[in-house]
């Protein structure tokens, strides 16, 4: 699945309303403020599968009723100024702020000239790594603040967002290959988990691991070497090895010393040292085509690992 492109450059103030209503705001309008010069507003949005990315850029100020939101949403304030209030929340957001728009309460927001840049996902992902990782229930699962936990994971943020973007962006996007777009996915809902304040972070949800049985590993084990050139989650593996995810991650790291996705990296590079050791780069057969049939998107990483792997890098097994 290709990644769908929009970018828009318009001086209408209609047209541009209606089209960013229709992707972040539908029944609630936005509008200018009612001094506003022509508004010039540049907009690029990017979606792959459940990944959307967003870039907008207005030089007029802008007021607007959002939300709430049954989505993922963070911004990245890349210049000019926004002020939110959502409930008895109310926060100033300057260059290089980091929010995440809120799910329970409407957000009114007086946007000043800026250029925001969004990163949205389904919350499905996001509950599935919770309960995965810190055996919080989907259902349970609540963010607190909106803003980051500390400057650090703001920074952490920054640096996910403008990754996400270039992925997407790039010609020949490795967005377009299934286990990248879905390894994407599973970042961001990482990163939500890891920087904005959430019932993850509360040790009383996290139990103690459970024992799972040599037959339910190999289970997971097999799951694993069939579908690994899919989009797999923890929540899959677990659920073909009947166990819950919460017992098969402490059972991989007692059995391996690894997690289930960290297991599954494993298998997954291990299937690109074969490819590599059967393509011809006279075919134009390349080190990154290969890396990301097997859903390595960041090519550098996968050197890296390929390399503490192999003693080598991938490039050299391609010419050998």
């Amino acid at each position: 699945m290709p990644v769908d492109v929009v970018e828009m450059l318009t001086t209408s103030e209609s047209v541009a309303m209606e089209t960013l209503t229709a992707l972040y705001v539908p029944g609630r309008p936005l509008r200018f403020a009612a001094d506003a010069p022509r508004p010039l507003l540049r907009f690029r949005s990017m979606e792959a599968g459940e990944l959307h990315c967003g870039r907008f850029s207005c030089n007029a100020p802008m007021k607007a009723l959002v939300g709430p939101f049954a989505e993922f949403m963070a911004v990245t304030v890349m210049a000019g100024a926004v002020h939110w209030r959502a409930g008895e929340a109310e926060l100033s957001l300057g260059p290089s702020a980091v929010a995440r728009y809120p799910f329970d309460t409407a957000l009114e927001a007086d946007r000043e000239p800026m250029d925001l840049a969004v990163v949205r996902i389904p919350m499905a992902p996001v509950g599935q790594l919770a309960e995965a990782s810190a055996g919080v229930p989907a259902a349970d699962l609540r963010f607190d603040a909106m803003m980051p936990v500390s400057a650090a994971m703001a920074r952490q943020w920054r640096q996910l967002s403008t990754f996400v973007h270039g992925a997407l962006g790039a010609p020949d996007s490795i967005a377009d290959v299934p286990l990248v777009r879905a390894g994407l996915v599973d970042m961001v809902a990482a990163a939500a988990l890891t920087v904005f304040p959430n019932t993850t972070m509360q040790l009383a949800y996290v139990p103690g691991p459970g024992r799972v049985a040599p037959a339910a590993l190999r289970r997971a084990i097999a799951y694993i070497d069939e579908h690994a050139a899919e989009p797999v989650t923890t929540s899959d593996i677990a659920a073909a090895a009947r166990v819950t995810p919460r017992a098969l991650q402490a059972g991989f790291r007692r059995r391996f010393g690894d997690t289930p996705t960290g297991y599954l990296r494993r298998v997954r590079l291990e299937r690109a040292h074969w490819d590599l050791q059967a393509a011809d780069p006279t075919r134009g057969d390349t080190v990154a085509a290969v890396a990301a049939r097997w859903g390595f998107g960041h090519a550098a990483r996968f050197t890296d690992f390929y390399r503490e792997r192999y003693g080598v890098p991938p490039s050299r097994t391609l010419r050998a």
